[in-house]
C-alpha cells in the first residue's frame, strides 16, 4: 500500500537524476527500477531525467525524461567513459529545463549523476540525496594516477550531497571519512531488481533444447558484463582448461558454460576459437529468470571491491551455489563452504571449485539451500524500502 502524503498543498515531486540506461539487462541500470519503486511506494512523483538508451518501461508516478538520441551512442559502459562526457551537456539541459518549469522537494542522483545533483544544489538550492552503487576509487588500483583522480572525483560529488547513500556497510566509513559533519550516511544494499521471480517450466527447458543440453550436463551460469574488473580474464581461462582438460576428467565433459551478456563483449573475448563447453547468449530482460533457473552453478568472478554484484543477490534468492572470487565486497554476504565457494583469481582454484559442486548433487543442494535460507534472513523488500524512508526524512527535517 503507498503511503502518499497529503498532497493538499503542494504534490510531492523528486528529480532523480540517472545518466545510465533505463531500461537495459546490466546492474546499476536494473537498480533504477527498484530505486523508483522505492520512492513511489513512499508516495512521491518522480521525474527522472536519463539517456536516450534502453526499453521503455511504464512505472506508476514516474515521467521518464529521455536526452535527445546520439545516432551513433548505443551503449554505455559502466565508470567513467567518453559516452558519459558525451552526455553531459544533454543531462545538465533536461535537468535544468526540469528545475526551471517544476518545483521538486529535493533531487536524488545514481552514480555519475551526482556531480549535476551537486551543481543544481548550489543554482536551486534544494536538498541532494546522492546513491552511491560503486566507490569510483574502487576501480583503479592505489597509488596509480586514476586513483588519485577518482579520489579527486569523489571529493567533489560527495561534498555536494546532503545524504549519501553507500551501499555496503564497509564502505559507509570510507564515505564518512570524506563527509562533513552535517551530512548524513546510509547504507541501502542493493534488491534483485524485479522483486519477484516468474520461472517457467516449459521455457527452462525450451531452453535446455536450444542450447543442447543433455541429461546430466551441469550448466555453469555467467551473468554480465565482461569487463577486466568483473574476471572476465578468469571466466576464459577457466573454460579454456576445462575444455582442454575434458578426456583426463569425466566431470569436465558434464560441465556446459552459459555466458549471458552482449553479444560483442563475449564473442570478442572468445574471438577466433570454439569450445564444445561454452554457449554464448544475450537474453531479454525478462527472460532472466528462467536463464538463473537454467544454471545449475552461478559465477561471480568480479576481482575488485566494487560494492556488491547485484546478480549475485539473484543467484542467492534463487537457491543457487555460487563460485566467487575471494574479496571483501563478496565476504560481505558470502560465506566460503556454506553459501558459496570462495576462490583465488586462479583458474585453478575456479575449474577445481566448479568441479567439485558439479560432480556432487547433494552439495549442490546443500550450498543452494543455504543460499535462499541466507537471502531470507537478511534481505527484504520492507528493509530496502525503510533505507530510503530514513534517507528522505534527513532531507526533509
Amino acid at each position: 500500500m503507498k503511503t502518499r502524503r497529503d498532497t493538499a498543498t503542494k504534490p510531492q515531486r523528486i528529480l532523480l537524476i540517472c545518466p545510465q540506461p533505463f531500461l537495459v539487462n546490466s546492474g546499476t541500470p536494473l537498480s533504477i527500477l527498484i530505486i523508483l519503486q522505492a520512492l513511489t511506494e513512499l508516495g512521491y512523483a518522480v521525474d527522472m531525467v536519463t539517456t536516450h538508451i534502453g526499453e521503455d518501461r511504464e512505472v506508476d508516478d514516474v515521467e521518464i525524461h529521455r536526452i535527445p538520441r546520439i545516432p551513433f551512442l548505443r551503449r554505455m559502459s559502466s565508470g567513467p567513459s567518453i559516452a558519459k562526457f558525451l552526455i553531459m551537456p544533454s543531462m545538465f539541459a533536461t535537468s535544468f529545463s526540469l528545475l526551471i518549469r517544476r518545483d521538486y522537494d529535493f533531487i536524488v542522483s545514481l552514480e555519475d549523476g551526482a556531480l549535476y545533483g551537486r551543481l543544481f544544489r548550489r543554482l536551486f538550492g534544494k536538498k541532494h540525496i546522492a546513491k552511491i552503487e560503486s566507490l569510483p576509487t574502487g576501480r583503479n588500483l592505489p597509488g596509480t594516477l586514476s586513483h588519485r583522480m577518482m579520489g579527486l572525483y569523489e571529493n567533489v560529488v560527495f561534498s555536494g550531497a546532503d545524504v549519501l547513500l553507500p551501499l555496503l556497510a564497509i564502505e559507509d566509513e570510507y564515505v564518512r571519512s570524506k563527509t562533513k559533519d552535517d551530512q548524513k550516511t546510509v547504507v541501502i544494499e542493493a534488491m534483485p531488481a524485479f522483486r519477484e521471480e516468474t520461472v517457467s517450466i516449459e521455457r527452462v527447458d525450451q531452453l535446455r533444447r536450444q542450447f543442447l543440453f543433455e541429461e546430466g550436463d551441469i550448466v555453469i551460469l555467467w551473468i554480465g558484463n565482461l569487463a577486466a574488473y568483473q574476471g572476465a580474464s578468469l571466466l576464459r581461462d577457466t573454460v579454456v582448461a576445462m575444455n582442454g582438460d575434458r578426456e583426463a576428467n569425466a566431470t569436465n565433459n558434464r560441465c556446459k558454460f552459459l555466458v549471458l551478456g552482449k553479444d560483442e563483449e563475449t564473442h570478442r573475448l572468445f574471438e577466433g576459437v570454439s569450445y564444445d563447453n561454452l554457449t554464448l547468449f544475450e537474453p531479454a530482460i525478462q527472460d532472466m529468470p528462467n536463464f538463473v533457473a537454467l544454471g545449475d552453478v552461478c559465477l561471480s568472478f568480479r576481482n575488485h571491491d566494487i560494492g556488491f554484484p547485484s546478480k549475485v543477490l539473484v543467484f542467492l534468492r534463487a537457491g543457487k551455489p555460487i563460485v566467487a572470487v575471494k574479496t571483501r565486497s563478496h565476504g560481505c554476504h558470502l560465506t566460503d563452504g556454506e553459501n558459496s565457494y570462495l576462490i583465488d583469481y586462479d583458474q585453478g582454484e575456479a575449474a577445481d571449485a566448479i568441479r567439485a559442486l558439479a560432480s556432487d548433487e547433494a552439495e549442490r543442494q546443500r550450498v543452494g539451500e543455504n543460499a535462499r535460507q541466507y537471502f531470507e534472513r537478511v534481505f527484504s523488500w520492507e528493509k530496502y524500502r525503510q533505507g530510503w524512508k530514513t534517507a528522505i526524512g534527513y532531507v526533509e527535517s
